[in-house]
């Protein structure tokens, strides 16, 4: 029997259109099932990092990601990163916060003004 595909349902959105797009991609493509074992559970957290890994690579870092059926989060986030949708029966949290200055090595004092 044919199984219909989620859909997608934004419930807050601050962010590019084109970005919201390439989440919808990555989203569809980690909770498809590997092909050499289809009946494989739905894991959220490998689909949480599989979502992160795209968004840092892609937009460079510090991206975070939440999937599951019950969950709560507070928190802040850059300007126009920031989204929170379902597919189907689950909820995806994406969004950007913290600098990279942690990933740069800091400056000597005689440098900083």
């Amino acid at each position: 029997m044919f199984q219909q595909e989620p859909q997608f349902v934004l419930k807050r959105v601050d962010m590019p259109e084109e970005l919201v797009e390439d989440l919808k991609t990555v989203v569809k493509e980690a909770f498809r099932p590997p092909a050499d074992d289809p009946s494989k559970p739905i894991n959220e957290r490998e689909i949480a990092h599989a979502v992160k890994q795209h968004f840092d690579s892609q937009q460079g870092p510090i991206w975070h990601c939440v999937v599951g059926k019950s969950f709560g989060a507070f928190g802040t986030h850059e300007t126009k990163h920031f989204v929170y949708l379902y597919y189907g029966e689950y909820a995806i949290q994406l969004w950007k916060c913290g600098c990279t200055s942690q990933h740069e090595p800091p400056k000597p004092k005689e440098q900083q003004a």
